[in-house]
């Protein structure tokens, strides 16, 4: 997922309108904006300024969802941090 979810942290250099995507929920929706944003194969990585704006959740949602699409049993799960 490192290659396809940028954290908010590292997103400073990206014009402001990308930071809504981290308000993206479903993972229909994290999906068509990486492949608005570069329509490569999801395994290919994606230099920064192509990754979708997202926090451990947006990274935790598509691995589960990505794994489930290969036959790989998966549940996200909710944790808390210090922020």
């Amino acid at each position: 997922m490192s290659g396809l979810v940028l954290h908010p942290h590292g997103a400073a250099a990206l014009p402001e309108e990308r930071m809504a995507e981290q308000n993206l929920r479903p993972t229909s929706a994290i999906i068509e904006a990486l492949t608005r944003l570069d329509p490569a194969p999801l395994t290919t990585p994606r230099p920064a300024h192509l990754r979708v704006v997202g926090t451990c959740r947006h990274f935790a949602t598509l691995s589960c969802a990505l794994l489930r699409l290969r036959g790989v049993p998966a549940r996200a799960r909710c944790g808390f941090a210090a922020y």
